[in-house]
């Protein structure tokens, strides 16, 4: 008994063992690209996966527990029917097939399934012949389950004729393979095995009769599977696993694309369930994957494309439903894992204690987990920084009537609006006429431009331009800062290797940032810089980031911090305050308060204000309808309208669909105007008003 309990715990420990070093790799693997910049966009695909409703998620929990509990009785049904005499219980089926899920597809084929045999023979001492049975079967009636679905799905709910054809021509192989393996099993079986019976007889030897055994117990548990009349209990609970299965894989889906690409939300349920049998058919193909990872989004986004969605999208929604089911898949497993490993061990109704070793081997394995599970969240941080590598498509316009529509409370004046877009193919600033929303291109430059800002007065503009054609708001390289005359149109070269300019209230400097830390000012008359900030000087963490500077009339500063410390604070002369989590930090005309944007609220997004009088900050609006997901927010100089950007979920700056929204300050967020509609990228706003 000690050695088998040792034997087992040594397999286990190995598992987790092998799940900790797994996460350090994948933890490497993301800082990797996310400094090198990597040629596969991952800030795509965690932007995706952060934007995951946390309802999908928590449905397919459910459904795999639901699923964990139906397998766990199948397989003691199938057992009892081969004949099995040592009866494992629930008890020990649950935690076995929580492992099992876990390590379904750690080898090609599904070969991990076997570590659900090597369980059952540790803890249980359950004959090996009898639980190679009870998962051939399972395998056996999950396919003559699914292949009706199969053949439904084909004749009578899908439309595209090249995956009814497919689908038609799969299930038909199938059910040909299906039928032999029946075939074999039910009348080949007993003459294959009496013919090697028969054959050892006449050649003696002593690993062919250890085979013979194994082969002649093997099919003994066959026959009396195929006679325990089991097989109606088992077909009702297959039935159940598979709708519990392909439940919660479709509510996993629906999570993942609800937010960032809410169209396909509204595909069907069965061309949910094709999608989703490709991709398990795909993981099933003896392809040397690890996880599945690459056959499974092949075949699943492969069948996604015949709706219409592109196969970069495809790939990156599979990959992102994938990495989530096997976030949750494994967090189970470990628990099973856990479950086996600290159990207490009864023989002969006496409870004995494990030794020492497994016990620190235990302990020490767990600090590895914690470590890979720390490094893996800090490696998934480094990628949220990951800037997008190409530009976004330039997307097209929507046609709609909304835009002639008056501006809710306009009453009187006129005035304009300065952004980026990237609606003709390239990050350009636009000029918006209010009220009459009459949209002009500013600038036609071949390089990336954003983060207009109006000077006070209203003549001139300062955005900042790469110096390639196609740069990341994100991407730490130099850009150049331009100061454009919209009188007269005429362009000078501000300042070189500087960003996120600001204006000073007076309009005659400008501030700006440089090598991350640094904030300095330069006067647009005399082109005189003066370094006015550094994280040194304000006692911050060497290198810390400071992000969107901003200074009022007094020379004090507004910034956000990222690097080793991540906050939104103000640095007012002598008394620095920290404000908050979020990010924009920027000073009020008036400068008694500041606005941020700060995470929460329907969008996962919204505007903070924290009010210097009485030191404390609230929420001052969180758009109610689709669009609320908040970034880009300004105020005019009277403080009485805010434009802003927001998205229906998509968060990247650069690349998701952000509209433009006006919102009269103080009134219900319901009544805030659309000014933009276009699927392109429309950022970084800024408002005039005579």
């Amino acid at each position: 008994m000690n050695a088998t309990d040792f034997n087992l715990k040594q397999v286990l420990l190995r598992l987790l063992l092998g799940a900790g070093i797994s996460f350090s790799i994948l933890a490497l693997l993301l800082y990797a690209f996310s400094d090198a910049g990597q040629n596969i966009n991952l800030s795509k695909l965690i932007d995706l996966i952060r934007n995951v409703s946390l309802f999908g998620l928590l449905w397919y929990l459910i459904t795999q527990l639901i699923g964990v509990w139906l397998r766990s009785v199948r397989y003691q049904a199938l057992l009892t029917a081969a004949g099995d005499q040592t009866k494992p219980g629930l008890k020990d089926l649950f935690p076995i097939t929580l492992v099992r899920n876990m390590t379904v597809d750690l080898l090609p084929a599904r070969i991990g399934e076997l570590v659900f045999v090597g369980l059952l023979k540790r803890t249980n001492n359950t004959h090996i012949s009898h639980s190679l049975t009870s998962l051939v079967f399972a395998t056996l009636f999950d396919i003559a389950v699914i292949l009706p679905v199969i053949f439904v799905l084909a004749l009578f709910i899908l439309t595209e004729s090249q995956l009814q054809l497919g689908l038609i021509s799969g299930g038909l192989i199938i059910l040909v393979a299906l039928l032999i393996v029946y075939v074999l099993l039910r009348f080949m079986g007993p003459k294959i095995s009496s013919m090697i019976f028969s054959f050892s007889r006449q050649h003696p030897n002593k690993w062919l009769q250890k085979m013979v055994d194994f082969v002649v117990e093997l099919n003994q548990a066959v026959q009396a599977t195929i006679a325990g009349k089991q097989f109606s209990r088992v077909i009702y609970l297959t039935i159940a696993l598979r709708i519990t299965k392909y439940l919660g894989l479709c509510l996993l889906f629906l999570g993942v694309v609800r937010t960032s690409f809410p169209h396909l939300a509204e595909l069907s349920a069965g061309q949910l369930v094709s999608i989703l049998i490709a991709g398990e058919t795909a993981a099933s193909l003896p392809i040397p994957t690890f996880l599945s990872l690459g056959s499974y989004e092949a075949g699943a986004a492969g069948v996604l494309t015949l709706f219409g969605v592109a196969l970069a999208t495809a790939v990156l929604i599979m990959l992102a439903v994938h990495l989530c089911s096997q976030i949750i898949d494994y967090s189970l497993g470990l628990l099973g894992v856990g479950w086996l490993l600290f159990r207490p061990l009864f023989v002969n109704g006496s409870i004995v204690q494990p030794n020492r070793r497994p016990r620190i081997q235990a302990i020490l394995t767990s600090v590895i987990v914690i470590v890979g599970l720390v490094a893996l969240f800090y490696g998934l941080q480094a990628t949220r920084k990951a800037w997008s590598i190409n530009a976004p498509p330039a997307g097209k316009s929507i046609a709609t009537s909304l835009d002639q529509q008056p501006i809710a409370q306009w009453q009187k004046g006129s005035g304009f609006i300065v952004w980026s877009s990237n609606r003709n193919g390239n990050h350009d600033i636009y000029y918006m006429s209010l009220p009459q929303r009459k949209i002009t291109q500013l600038t036609d430059h071949p390089h990336t431009e954003n983060l207009a800002k109006i000077s006070p007065d209203g003549s001139q503009i300062v955005f900042q331009r790469a110096r390639k054609t196609w740069q990341s708001f994100r991407e730490p390289a130099p850009w150049d800062l331009i100061l454009k005359d919209l009188k007269t149109g005429e362009e000078r070269v501000l300042v070189e290797s500087g960003q996120e300019p600001n204006w000073t209230p007076d309009g005659q400097q400008v501030s700006f940032r440089r090598d991350n830390s640094n904030v300095f000012v330069i006067d647009v008359n005399t082109l005189e810089e003066q370094k006015v900030y550094d994280s040194s000087g304000l006692a911050l963490p060497e290198h810390a980031g400071l992000e969107t500077p901003m200074l009022n009339s007094k020379g004090e500063l507004a910034v956000t911090v990222r690097g080793p410390l991540r906050m939104t604070a103000v640095y007012k002369i002598d008394n620095p305050i920290h404000v908050g989590q979020g990010c924009q930090v920027t000073w009020s005309p008036d400068e008694s308060f500041v606005y941020y944007i700060d995470h929460g609220g329907k969008g996962q997004n919204l505007f903070k204000r924290y009010d210097f009088k009485e030191g404390k900050n609230k929420v001052w609006i969180d758009m109610p309808g689709e669009y609320s997901h908040e970034y880009f927010p300004k105020l005019t100089r009277d403080g009485k309208w805010l434009v802003f950007a927001a998205s229906n979920g998509g968060h990247e700056h650069d690349t998701a669909d952000y509209e433009l929204f006006l919102w009269r300050v103080g009134t219900d967020p319901v009544t805030t105007s659309r000014l933009t509609y276009h699927s392109g990228n429309d950022s970084w706003p800024d408002i005039y008003l005579n």
